[in-house]
């Protein structure tokens, strides 16, 4: 999977680059800096309102107003349509406007509180987020196991906001005046604009902030164990690659149909444990009957003994386990983000199901 996280920002000629509120390189000319300034002139309800159709169209959920005087935490977003929960807060700021970064991490805090469900916070604004303010950002969404994403004027190598517009352009043609309608072509005709448009979706997708695509990632795991005994063996240091083509594959169908029992008949999270002497097919029959029932299962975690480590095991909970399961499996972030997600996947309702299953 791509890392979601890192992709640097480029200087390119006729381009605008803007490190920590300074302006180098300005051309007057440049489609997105006339649009920044076109932006900065309208009412600022136009950028809440660009906010809200331009997620909606690229996510295909609804992103809905926060209510009149109740915008603690995001001007709108979604809760928990297309198992999403994102929140956004828009911001008219011209580029020499200090951004209050405390107002933003309280701003996170109440987002959070509002929806404890909440899976990415979004800053959409028509200034680059300077580094430390990003920083600051994910520094407190980390707290809460959430994503703070900015949707901002950083040049990388457009700027995403101008290419989130001009992928609405309709909508915000009809809002801020048909006469910018070829502004925003000409941007969307620019080299990068595909390039840039492709990393906001990456940035977006539900695999990085979503529950449903990290599980979907954990059952592809699943699945590449079974298919590649080098795989297999990099995990399990042994052969379990039962979907190998040429594997002589043996299904042990009583052990099958008591795993069958135990998942379909308990809901309190009970335990299960395959016993047999080493070199019997433990393991084997393990792997097999997950992979038969994929569809069925929440996130699957692989967890061998040798990934536990009773050696250390104040450091090595089944917390930790699944942080540094899902890390692996996602490739972004790192291990305490993942542990704190974790803690707030735990929190799901009973009757929505395990949020794991630890193999």
């Amino acid at each position: 999977m791509p890392d979601c996280t890192s992709y640097p920002p480029q200087q390119e000629s006729g381009k605008l680059l803007r490190m920590n509120g300074t302006k180098e390189n300005v051309d007057p000319h440049d489609p997105c800096n006339k649009l920044q300034e076109v932006l900065l002139s309208a009412n600022p309800e136009h950028l809440e309102a660009l906010a809200r159709f331009a997620l909606t169209a690229l996510l295909e959920v609804p992103f809905r107003k926060a209510r009149s005087g109740d915008q603690r935490g995001g001007d709108g977003g979604v809760s928990g349509i297309g198992n999403q929960n994102l929140v956004f807060e828009a911001r008219l700021y011209k580029q020499e406007t200090r951004l209050d970064e405390r107002a933003i991490r309280g701003e996170i805090v109440q987002a959070v509180e509002r929806n404890p469900q909440l899976e990415a916070w979004l800053l959409v604004t028509t200034q680059e987020v300077p580094e430390q303010t990003q920083n600051a950002m994910d520094s407190t969404a980390t707290e809460f196991g959430v994503a703070a994403i900015s949707i901002d004027w950083l040049c990388q190598p457009l700027p995403k906001l101008a290419v989130l517009a001009a992928y609405c352009q309709d909508f915000v043609a009809a809002s801020i005046g048909e006469q910018h309608r070829a502004l925003l072509q000409e941007i969307a005709n620019l080299p990068d604009y595909a390039r840039t448009l492709a990393f906001i979706e990456r940035e977006l997708e539900s695999w990085c902030i979503g529950y449903d695509s990290i599980r979907l990632a954990s059952h592809e795991r699943v699945r590449g164990v079974w298919n590649s005994r080098s795989r297999a063996l990099a995990k399990f240091s042994q052969d379990v690659a039962g979907g190998e083509g040429d594997a002589q594959h043996v299904r042990r169908r009583d052990p099958l149909d008591r795993l069958d029992d135990w998942f379909d008949g308990t809901d309190d999270g009970s335990i299960v444990a395959l016993v047999g002497l080493d070199g019997v097919g433990k393991t084997w029959a393990a792997l097999d009957w997950l992979q038969s029932r994929l569809d069925q299962f929440p996130i699957v975690v692989l967890a061998p003994s040798s990934a536990i480590g009773f050696a250390d095991p104040p450091t090595s909970g089944p917390i930790n386990v699944i942080a540094r399961y899902l890390r692996e499996v996602s490739e972004i972030r790192d291990v305490s983000y993942w542990e704190q997600r974790v803690r707030r996947m735990l929190r799901r309702p009973t009757a929505e199901g395990p949020a794991f299953l630890l193999f």
